[in-house]
């Protein structure tokens, strides 16, 4: 089924971007999108606009900026998500609620831990998640490798899941942001390596 492209004047091409990035099927949507434009670009219209126009593909949107802290914005991923499955899954409410604390998810190892619990209980069920970040770069308490723990959790997440897939969407505005962690990003061959 392909997705519904939304009619936005003057950000056609963003939105067809989108559609080229995003899918139903979760083997042909990325797993991490980065989208990075100045203020007032569109970033955040389009993208609300384009999950608006297709209410199938389930996503949470995120404002780093409202968090302060890297530690409330892990608590605030745990909770939207819990809010969103518990919203998908009525009957399952009780069970997602019942010894999951969103506030107990302080480092994102406790994260993988409270995903982990949460989809173990929807074993039976199958979802794509999209997680928008909206501004990760101002975030003012940053770790510095927060963005490397978030490209990792998706990965640690699919070993063990093949029913429950996490796309991180970050939506960036300080074109700089990216370049900070390419050097943790890319890793030279070793010396010894002669091949």
């Amino acid at each position: 089924m392909t997705l519904d492209i939304p009619n936005i004047k003057f950000r056609e091409y963003q939105a067809q971007t989108l559609s080229s990035f995003i899918s139903q099927n979760h083997n042909h949507s990325v797993p991490h999108l980065f989208l990075q434009g100045y203020e007032s670009t569109g970033k955040t219209y389009t993208i609300t606009k384009f999950f608006a126009c297709n209410p199938q593909l389930t996503s949470v949107t995120l404002r780093p900026e409202e968090s302060v802290t890297w530690k409330l914005l892990i608590q605030s991923m745990a909770r939207s998500i819990q809010y969103k499955l518990c919203d998908l899954y009525p009957t399952r409410r009780v069970q997602l609620r019942t010894n999951l604390d969103p506030l107990s998810v302080e480092e994102p190892f406790h994260l993988i831990n409270f995903l982990t619990k949460m989809f173990t209980i929807l074993s039976n069920e199958s979802r794509q998640i999209f997680i928008i970040f909206d501004g990760l770069d101002t975030l003012q308490d940053i770790d510095a490798t927060l963005l490397l723990k978030f490209l990792k959790l998706n990965e640690l997440l699919s070993h063990q899941f093949d029913n429950f897939k996490l796309k991180m969407i970050y939506l960036i505005r300080d074109a700089n942001f990216i370049a900070r962690y390419s050097c943790l990003l890319y890793t030279s061959p070793s010396p010894r390596d002669t091949r």
